[in-house]
């Protein structure tokens, strides 16, 4: 498993699960798999194994990712038309 955990935010705004779905419209199920895969970085708060460990995503990256998919799809659409 490729997973990239990060420390900190880049701006210290960290938002949840749902919050990055939201931004990204895509499921929390989505969320998850780009997590574990690599594509989108997290953070963990809570110790693995204690319980419910949270996942937190920094806010600038999912707006960063969430303006790229944009941009991509505007691109699709042109190439489409």
């Amino acid at each position: 498993m490729n997973r990239t955990c990060v420390t900190s935010g880049e701006d210290g705004l960290e938002i949840t699960t749902s919050t990055a779905a939201r931004i990204l419209g895509v499921t929390t199920g989505t969320v998850n798999r780009w997590s574990r895969s690599g594509y989108l970085p997290y953070l963990q708060r809570g110790e693995r194994g204690q319980g419910r460990s949270r996942w937190l995503y920094d806010r600038a990256a999912v707006e960063r990712l969430a303006a790229e998919r944009r941009a991509a799809f505007a691109t699709l659409g042109k190439v489409a038309a």
